[in-house]
């Protein structure tokens, strides 16, 4: 994994826990979860395919 792209995942990471708090606190659903996780990724210039196989790397 390239640095650039380690940290993109990073970022990605980072910004989702928090994301991810606020689902478990309820203030956002499942839906806002999903559709924040999407712009979130695009954003961060990754797919969820890039996501999920660098983190079981």
């Amino acid at each position: 994994m390239t640095k650039e792209l380690y940290d993109k995942v990073v970022a990605y990471r980072i910004s989702m826990s928090v994301i991810k708090s606020m689902l478990k606190s309820n203030i956002i659903t499942a839906q806002d979860y999903s559709e924040i996780d999407t712009i979130i990724a695009r954003e961060n210039g990754l797919s969820s395919c890039t996501i999920f196989c660098e983190m079981s790397g």
